[in-house]
């Protein structure tokens, strides 16, 4: 119940920017989500909404990385969280390769399909050609009828491979 009402009592104010004090490593965000998530482990929507405020809206990616870690510590196959924090690594963090390693995972708990093309993009920009021609070969495999089959192909075809010339 205390951990319902400090929920309630921020998200009002959540989007407030105040300065971080010098002396300070966290935003003041950051510590009632952490303390929320301290006194409710389980409470899901605190990781995934708190990770992205903290992430798009504050700019502040430590704290974020720091609750989506958390989070997925609790909820490893949750694909909602997994999605938010394999944004914010993508982009806020500019690391590729965890973001696709998230995206992965989503992808084979739930998340749309999708998530296994982009995750072969992100594999590739992080020079992890290898993973990326795997994980697009994956999505063939799994979704030989979806809608985004061709621009696998035209992927795996930038990677100088073809579904039937690929062999590790």
């Amino acid at each position: 119940m205390i951990a319902d009402s400090l929920w309630l009592h921020l998200l009002p104010d959540i989007d407030t920017i105040v300065p971080k004090p010098a002396n300070k490593a966290n935003t003041w965000q950051y510590e009632v989500i952490n303390t929320v998530t301290d006194l409710a482990p389980h409470f899901r929507t605190v990781y995934r909404s708190g990770g992205d405020v903290l992430s798009v809206v504050l700019d502040d990616r430590e704290g974020a990385t720091k609750i989506f870690e958390k989070g997925l510590g609790v909820f490893p196959t949750y694909w909602p969280l997994l999605y938010s924090a394999a944004y914010h690594f993508m982009e806020e963090e500019k690391n590729p390769k965890k973001a696709a390693e998230l995206l992965l995972v989503a992808s084979q708990n739930g998340g749309p399909e999708w998530f296994i093309s982009l995750a072969g993009k992100l594999y590739s920009e992080s020079g992890q050609k290898d993973l990326a021609i795997r994980s697009l070969l994956d999505y063939l495999k799994r979704f030989p009828k979806a809608e985004g089959r061709e621009r696998v192909l035209e992927r795996l075809k930038a990677l100088g491979v073809t579904p039937d010339t690929y062999s590790n």
